[in-house]
């Protein structure tokens, strides 16, 4: 059975290369194991260093800085359910879906040329993992299953 955790739905998330373009891919982390649920939790602005200080939301993952356009504007997803962010999630300015996880090597740019205002959440299931994301007054969501994520679709996890 699928589950799905929501994300704060009044928060809006934009992400910017702050020394590089963000490089698409279409490769993610390892499928997580079908009996555990995701959780995710809302990611808040974070201390920038010297490389970020031209971005009033920085956030840093596993070694990587971003700019996010707000606060609460990011979602970090445990997908194996063992206590620790394996994914994190966010809006870029030019409204493209981002991510990162830790052998990433940097953000990338989600699979499918989606554009969002808000991510929606997560869910999981058997065999895949789902991100939603708001655009306008519609729901979208990328399903990553046969090790690699897809194309957006309207509807949710």
């Amino acid at each position: 059975m699928r589950t799905m955790q929501k994300a704060a739905l009044g928060a809006t998330a934009a992400l910017a290369a702050l020394s590089g373009a963000f490089v698409p891919s279409a490769s993610a982390a390892p499928a997580p194991a079908a009996s555990a649920d995701p959780t995710a939790t809302v990611v808040r602005s974070a201390t920038a260093d010297a490389s970020a200080q031209a971005c009033a939301h920085p956030i840093q993952r596993w070694g990587h800085w971003g700019c996010m356009k707000g606060s609460n504007t990011g979602l970090d997803v445990d997908w194996d359910g063992n206590g620790s962010r394996d994914e994190t999630f966010v809006i870029g300015t030019n409204r493209g879906i981002y991510h990162i996880w830790a052998n990433a090597g940097g953000w990338k740019e989600m699979p499918g040329g989606g554009r969002a205002d808000q991510i929606w959440g997560v869910g999981k299931g058997p065999g895949y993992r789902c991100v939603g994301v708001w655009a306008g007054n519609t729901v979208y969501a990328n399903v990553f299953h046969d090790g690699k994520w897809h194309n957006w679709e309207r509807g949710t996890c």
